[in-house]
């Protein structure tokens, strides 16, 4: 799917329920990004992207989840391991319709429940395309089974 914005409200409503069950941290942490971005880039154009653990899973539908097919820029990205205990990789490449080896983002989990998130203030470009995927190895392209992956979201922005 192309970058397609939308208000910017729209985009932190998603976030709030998203974040509805997560730690107060990372509820914080994304509020006072949406400060920021209102403070210094005057209400950009943004698009709230959900992936789940379903589609990545290896014993689910195993694909990658395309966040963009085409050029846009990664300003947020947060995700909730499920239930495994295994080392799982929360993993984007800059690829418009499948994960590479080489990531460009790269956050590991192991425990069950555990939360990871990265904020791009200037936001991270990607050429190509954007897509996320949950893997067993940094450097490898295997995905997670369904219990080792993760449920989250992306904001991106053109």
């Amino acid at each position: 799917m192309a970058f397609s914005g939308e208000a910017e409200v729209l985009t932190w409503q998603r976030v709030d329920m998203a974040l509805a069950a997560a730690s107060p941290n990372v509820q914080m942490m994304f509020r006072a990004f949406k400060h920021w971005l209102a403070a210094h880039k005057q209400a950009p154009l943004l698009q709230f992207i959900p992936f789940d653990r379903t589609t990545n899973g290896s014993d689910g539908t195993n694909a990658a989840t395309v966040i963009c097919s085409g050029a846009a820029t990664l300003l947020a990205i947060y995700g909730k391991k499920y239930t495994g205990v295994v080392l799982s990789y929360l993993t984007v490449s800059n690829h418009a319709t499948a994960i590479q080896a080489q990531k460009e983002v790269l956050l590991a989990g192991t425990a069950a429940a555990v939360e990871v998130s990265a904020i791009y203030t200037n936001g991270l470009a990607f050429a190509t395309g954007i897509t996320y995927s949950g893997i067993t190895a940094y450097n490898g392209t295997t995905r997670s089974l369904i219990a080792d992956s993760w449920d989250g979201f992306a904001i991106i922005s053109a």
